[in-house]
């Protein structure tokens, strides 16, 4: 299952606060009708949770809104919305589909948000959340929020909100690393689902140009420190799109090159599993294996790729990372310490999609995976 965060577009703000609200309805009535009773339910869903009232957030009081969205059915599975204030970014709405809430969706949408609060230089995020609500407590526990006090707000209409005030604790930002990783836009070859590896070069097309100028803004948004990018043209390419909005140098390095594919340059994964039997039954099993006859293997490109990352991420520095399919995979599962199945379980990049990863300390968590845009 393969789930989306795209932030909400403010030029179609009413259009995005009717999607939100039918959203909101489906979550609260399922999940807040049993601890705030269901008149009280439907008050918020006229008022702070109205179609009309989103709108206005976006457009008027400086609020955006993230939706989460399968995109296997396209269908909204959750939102977050947040404005910044004066001492604090206010996390205003959070919520997910309760058979969406295995997914890491919450971590996601919190990532986003500490990046707007670092932008910002904003000392805190804070949220407020009902004191009998016991299992969003855990869960915002869990993500590293504390208690600070205890508010009660009329709301109107007779109604009032007793809750809790949580704060979220990070470590300092001087002791986490962050790296984003961008995979570069489409080929011909990609399209022709052609090994392309580190033995052909071919560039953008017209349709990975138009990925790269529409994905370049949002992952600019993460103000990297330091650029590192394969030295391949498609990669170069993508990575150019963002050297020139925040005008900034950018590193070569070897290492974040695509899997070398030997002998199978060009071919199709059809053509070469009719060239090499073993190869198909490989696949058929899940079984790494060497591409090509001299090409490499999945987990020597892991390592290859996690020794690059593990060079670029620095304390309290954002490095964005831009490579390649594959590569990026394998070289995740290298910093995880997964297996050659546990990396393949992870989903290949798409093309232009994003992911992010932080090290505090010696432990890797993977914040983000295969954000589209």
């Amino acid at each position: 299952m393969e789930i989306r965060i795209r932030e909400a577009d403010a030029e179609h703000a009413g259009e995005e606060g009717r999607v939100i609200a039918a959203l909101a309805k489906e979550i609260w009535t399922e999940h807040y009708t049993p601890l705030i009773g269901a008149d009280q339910v439907a008050y918020m869903l006229s008022t702070v949770q109205s179609p009309q009232r989103i709108a206005e957030d976006i457009e008027q009081r400086g609020y955006r809104y993230w939706i989460a969205e399968d995109e296997e059915t396209g269908r909204p599975v959750g939102y977050c919305g947040a404005v910044q204030e004066a001492n604090r970014l206010f996390l205003s709405k959070l919520y997910v589909l309760n058979s969406y809430r295995a997914h890491g969706l919450s971590r996601q949408f919190l990532n986003l948000l500490e990046h707007w609060r670092v932008a910002a230089e904003l000392p805190t995020i804070q949220l407020t959340v009902n004191k009998t609500n016991a299992g969003s407590i855990a869960a915002y526990e869990k993500l590293g929020f504390r208690t600070v006090k205890a508010i009660v707000t009329d709301i109107g209409g007779g109604f009032f909100m007793d809750d809790y005030v949580m704060e979220w604790s990070t470590p300092g930002l001087d002791q986490v690393a962050t790296l984003v990783l961008w995979r570069h836009g489409t080929t011909d070859w990609n399209v022709l689902h052609r090994f392309q590896g580190s033995n052909a070069d071919p560039p953008l097309n017209a349709e990975g140009q138009a990925q790269v100028a529409m994905s370049a803004q949002h992952v600019a948004v993460w103000k990297p420190d330091t650029i590192v990018c394969s030295p391949l043209v498609r990669a170069r390419q993508t990575s150019a799109a963002v050297e020139s909005i925040l005008d900034a140098q950018v590193d070569i390095d070897d290492r974040l090159k695509e899997l070398d594919v030997g002998s199978w340059s060009g071919l199709t994964v059809n053509q070469a599993m009719a060239l090499d039997p073993q190869y198909a039954e490989a696949r058929h099993y899940g079984l790494d294996y060497r591409h090509g006859v001299t090409g490499e293997t999945g987990m020597e490109v892991g390592a290859r790729i996690g020794a690059a990352l593990r060079e670029c991420a620095h304390d309290g520095l954002t490095t964005l990372v831009v490579s390649h399919g594959f590569a990026l995979q394998m070289g995740v599962g290298n910093l995880l310490g997964w297996s050659y199945p546990q990396s393949r379980a992870l989903r290949v990049m798409a093309n232009c999609a994003m992911s992010v990863l932080t090290r505090s300390g010696d432990r890797w968590r993977l914040d983000m995976w295969n954000q589209r845009f």
